[in-house]
């Protein structure tokens, strides 16, 4: 916390943007949304409160994933195929340049889990990755009864993966990462990697780079290619056609396992807090990882089902990772291995299923603990899943129980501030928190050591979610109201 205002220093992205309005990005297959909108009942979940997650599969999973790692909403949310891996591994930048989670759907209908997904994240905007081949017409026109929707697509995996970098990178990349299109797992651990560089994806197959990718390196303008995996994934004759015009350099392990650790390795030099492990056998549940990774500002590593890899539990003793972030159910990590992990790690398993509710905390000044002017500790609440931020916000605004305040606990907010949050969102890591005028309920909060009091509260409970870095609060909309309210400096004044 840097002050009272508790504002990081942490710079938004500039160069990231929501969508305005829906875009055609069709032009490589010469295609167009114009069929016939699907009834509104051919689309699962569409325009009714589906409970999410629904299911212990894939879809769920992604859901889980989404929640966790947006716990304000998103507007824009990425939409790749569930059945097949290639789409949603190179949307990984997509989505980082949007600030979107990825979630899966079938090719011909849409899970239910996602439908309710979309619709309690918030969503507005909505990219399809990929042709009607991976995701119908079916499923994108019954989105379009409910939402505005673009395609990101070409005739195969490797022409979709360059129109996804070239979105993502308009102005251009010097560095671009290049993993096999053939299996899922390189492409997979890339993800990091590429938002350290801040570098697109951009598939290949083993024997020959093909014509769409060469194409994208050289609009995109790349004078480096960091080439994930060795040579059983990407030939030594390609890499030496490459570097007939291009600096190149390979990222590679002994197998997947130790090339996923490499990369972390590369990604994250000081180290790392989280870590997301993922499955280094099947391609379903890490499919929606690299969101979650780049929220928690984690590496990606891989593991096998009945246990971990040598190079796996190598680089989490070396990245120094505190809390594993575990993808899948059991069928896909077992819990022999989450058991061996907890050992030595907080673990956390971020899986499709009934769970709609987690613990968080929120934080109150209390005198027998410690300096009441702006020294504030936790008190547990549970709060739905799928609207983390803004419910304990608002379980903050109520103020401490009775039973709390008998044990010492106090606050500026009580039953007269209940209900006084108008809107807490995040964007791109900035959580912009707007309450009613509170100035009308606590006039005298301005005080040092009332505004520090206050601000740690507000603070401690928003950036307990590892996907914040950053808060700003405003009254009714307006910035500067707030922070004259506590005789504060304006961050950026």
């Amino acid at each position: 916390m840097a002050g009272c205002g508790g504002i990081l220093g942490t710079m938004r992205p500039s160069s990231r943007h929501h969508l305005a309005a829906p875009v055609a990005l069709l032009t490589v297959l010469g295609l167009a949304l114009t069929s016939i909108p699907a009834a509104a009942a051919d689309l699962p979940g569409a325009g009714s409160a589906t409970e999410v997650p629904t299911t212990s599969d894939r879809y769920g999973t992604a859901a889980q994933a989404a929640f966790e790692a947006f716990p304000g909403g998103a507007s824009v949310a990425v939409l790749a195929s569930g059945e097949t891996f290639a789409d949603a591994l190179a949307a990984a930048p997509l989505a980082a340049f949007y600030d979107a989670p990825i979630l899966l759907t079938r090719q011909s209908t849409l899970p239910p889990s996602t439908a309710g997904a979309l619709e309690a994240l918030g969503v507005a905007d909505v990219i399809v990755m990929g042709g009607p081949g991976a995701v119908g017409f079916d499923v994108s026109n019954g989105l379009e009864l409910e939402y505005q929707v673009s395609r990101v697509a070409g005739p195969d995996r490797y022409a979709t993966a360059a129109q996804a970098a070239l979105d993502a990178f308009p102005g251009g990349a010097d560095l671009a990462l290049l993993a096999s299109g053939e299996t899922f797992a390189d492409a997979l651990a890339a993800a990091p990697l590429a938002a350290f560089y801040d570098a697109p994806i951009l598939l290949t197959r083993q024997g020959a780079t093909p014509a769409a990718t060469l194409a994208a390196l050289r609009t995109l303008g790349v004078a480096d290619i960091v080439v994930m995996g060795g040579p059983g994934a990407i030939g030594f004759d390609q890499t030496n056609r490459l570097e007939l015009d291009y600096q190149v350099s390979r990222v590679a392990g002994d197998d997947r396992y130790g090339t996923a650790a490499q990369a972390a390795l590369d990604a994250f030099p000081a180290g790392a807090d989280f870590a997301v492990l993922a499955s280094g056998e099947t391609f379903p549940d890490a499919l929606a990882a690299a969101p979650l990774a780049a929220a928690f500002d984690a590496p990606i590593l891989l593991t096998r089902n009945a246990g971990i890899p040598a190079a796996t539990s190598a680089a989490l003793d070396s990245l120094g990772i505190a809390q594993v972030l575990v993808m899948g159910g059991s069928g896909a990590i077992s819990t022999a291995v989450t058991d061996e992990l907890a050992l030595r790690y907080g673990v956390r398993r971020i899986a499709g299923g009934s769970e709609t509710t987690r613990e968080v905390e929120v934080f109150f000044s209390n005198v027998t603990l410690g300096d009441p002017c702006g020294e504030v500790f936790p008190v547990r609440r549970t709060v739905p899943l799928v609207s983390a931020l803004e419910s304990s916000l608002e379980d903050l605004l109520e103020g401490p129980t009775a039973a709390e305040r008998a044990q010492g606990y106090s606050s500026w907010f009580s039953s007269e501030t209940d209900g006084m949050l108008r809107n807490a969102s995040v964007d791109y890591g900035v959580a912009l928190v707007d309450f009613d005028d509170l100035r009308s309920v606590i006039p005298n909060a301005s005080t040092s050591c009332g505004s520090a009091a206050l601000v740690s509260s507000l603070d401690r409970t928003t950036l307990q979610f590892p996907p914040i870095v950053e808060v700003e609060y405003s009254l009714e909309g307006d910035r500067g109201a707030f922070y004259e309210w506590l005789q504060l400096v304006e961050p950026g004044s």
